[in-house]
């Protein structure tokens, strides 16, 4: 197709460029980045556009109206412990107070976070475990 498309004015169609991350049958596992954030879903072949040659490119429409792909990990993770608070004190204790002691041990800064965001961690793999047993282990 090499020809752009026109798309009518206060038309609610959105013609995406997206990347094919994988196939089944004649669908499309599509992923795109919307608003920052990186998005996928299963998008049939009469989503599908244009495809470009030797690529795994393509471009698609409405690529949101597809059959989304993914958790969305906000809803198992409602109330995350972590705070700039929580990441505050666990550099304190750890002996980084500036951001000289930052820069000079980011080693250890890392293993601030990772202590930090653990307890969110536990939580969040609690959460999954249930969403997978009550769906009846499709995950």
């Amino acid at each position: 197709m090499d020809e752009q498309q026109e798309v009518p004015i206060g038309s609610e169609e959105q013609l995406i460029s997206c990347q094919v991350v994988r196939r089944k049958s004649d669908l499309a596992l599509v992923e795109w980045e919307q608003d920052g954030a990186p998005k996928r879903a299963w998008a049939t072949p009469s989503m599908v556009v244009e495809q470009v040659e030797n690529s795994k490119s393509v471009v698609v429409r409405n690529p949101d109206e597809g059959v989304p792909y993914g958790e969305r990990w906000q809803d198992l993770l409602p109330n995350p412990q972590v705070t700039p608070e929580t990441i505050d004190r666990e550099l304190k204790r750890r002996g980084i107070w500036t951001i000289d002691d930052l820069q000079a041990n980011p080693n250890l800064a890392r293993t601030c976070l990772q202590r930090a965001y653990g307890l969110d961690l536990g939580v969040l793999l609690t959460a999954a475990s249930r969403k997978q047993k009550s769906d009846g282990g499709n995950s």
